[in-house]
């Protein structure tokens, strides 16, 4: 307990803060038990607690201690019961109790594209194999033109060592036949993917991440008399990354205080298998500053750059610019460079994105959102330049749902350009950024 008071103070008009404090008795943990797990090895449960028998009680490490049992991902409830002091003792017994997920979930559904065919989509996952946390997964996805199969395994240990690892094989076949384009030649894709991915806490709220990837990709173009060359085409794509992530925000759905920062690098050497090298850094970093009265002021950076050592660097390792996650307003990718002959966006070497958003309550459920930004994308490093950057500016809604924060936006670019929309309207779920 601490007592407080003020008392006249040696000069007129001064006043002293008198502080009287009663420590109370230490607390100290004593026994530590652990009800409610059904399926899960208490060992792994016993491996995220931070709190030991004789270390003095704190709510820090209650805290800590449930946040890392929620991390596991294999229960729906935790709760740290500390019981009364017994009289001859001031030691507080403890009661781990878990509440578990099912120990199989499964997922389906139909969905129709916009190509106008139809794909069922399975997920069969395992949350908590052999009850030592490890998650073992397998999704279907069968289409008229499309297959795919994925297994993933993750889990929280690697060896002895507290790595959050992930693996990732992937099967997919895509086929290209459209009817209505004579001049089209068909063809059929077929892709083999495997990743592995750890990540690594260096603090409480930063983490160090690297994953290795490889996909081997086989294009088959429609047998063709016309044909001089294989029309078996095969490209390996071999690409180390390694990621640096700080997240101090107070909550991941609607931060209205800290920040969010990771700086990317990859690279795709020869040695590794890969037919197509690069390098490849990408930095981002968003603020969130309460203003009071539920206003938030939150801000967000984007930049990065690319060289591909005088090869052609595919679409999917080139920066986009432009759409609802982006510089809103324009079209997706739109900003950068476009195809001279299909006339469709193709990306580039470097980007700059900045976004800068006011969000303020409205009433119950509704937040309303005035926001401005900026951005483009440019063929090479070199060319960035602030001068050149397009600008967006708008409004908009956010209704807070209980399954997630669902978006309404009104963009227009400031600088509009001949063929392009003069507004763009944006219905997503969570936040720009």
């Amino acid at each position: 307990e601490v007592d407080a008071s003020l008392v006249a103070g040696d000069t007129p008009a001064t006043f002293d803060a008198k502080f009287v404090v009663d420590e109370g008795p230490k607390s100290v943990i004593g026994e530590i038990r652990v009800t409610g797990n059904v399926g899960t090895r208490e060992s792994v449960i016993r491996r995220e607690l931070t709190l030991a028998s004789g270390a003095p009680l704190t709510r820090a490490e209650i805290g800590r201690t449930q946040k890392r049992l929620y991390d596991l991902g294999i229960f729906r409830d935790t709760d740290i019961i500390v019981e009364p002091p017994a009289p001859e003792t001031a030691d507080r017994n403890i009661i781990v109790d878990v509440t578990e997920s099912p120990s199989v979930v499964v997922d389906y559904g139909l969905r129709y594209t916009t190509d106008r065919s139809f794909q069922v989509v399975a997920d069969v996952v395992a949350p908590n194999l052999f009850g030592r946390a490890q998650r073992v997964g397998v999704r279907t996805l069968l289409g008229r033109d499309e297959r795919v199969f994925r297994l993933t395994y993750r889990t929280p240990y690697f060896a002895r060592f507290d790595l959050d690892t992930d693996f990732f094989l992937e099967h997919a076949v895509k086929e290209e036949n459209p009817s209505d384009d004579e001049d089209f030649r068909p063809f059929t894709e077929r892709s083999w993917t495997f990743t592995a991915q750890q990540a690594r806490p260096l603090a409480e709220s930063l983490s160090l991440q690297w994953s290795y990837s490889f996909r081997r990709t086989v294009t088959e173009l429609e047998p063709s008399d016309e044909d001089i060359f294989d029309p078996l085409i095969s490209v390996n794509r071999s690409i180390f990354t390694t990621a640096l992530v700080g997240d101090t925000r107070n909550t991941v759905v609607n931060p209205s205080r800290g920040s969010l920062f990771n700086v990317t690098f990859q690279g795709a050497p020869r040695i590794l298998g890969a037919d197509l090298t690069f390098l490849k850094i990408f930095g981002q970093a968003y603020t969130f500053v309460s203003l009071g009265k539920g206003i938030v002021w939150a801000g967000g950076y984007r930049a990065g750059a690319a060289n591909s050592f005088d090869q052609r660097l595919v679409e999917d390792d080139r920066f986009q610019a432009g759409g609802p996650s982006s510089v809103r307003g324009f079209a997706t990718g739109s900003l950068g460079p476009i195809d001279p002959i299909l006339g469709i966006p193709i990306g580039g070497k470097g980007v700059l994105i900045f976004n800068q958003e006011i969000r303020f309550p409205i009433y119950w459920r509704f937040r309303g959102v005035g926001f401005y930004d900026a951005g483009k994308v440019f063929e090479e490093p070199s060319d960035r330049s602030l001068v050149k950057l397009r600008t967006s500016a708008g409004a908009g809604v956010r209704v807070e749902l209980p399954f997630g924060l669902l978006r309404f936006d009104w963009a227009w670019p400031l600088d509009p350009r001949e063929g392009e929309d003069p507004w763009q309207f944006i219905l997503s779920l969570g936040h720009a950024f």
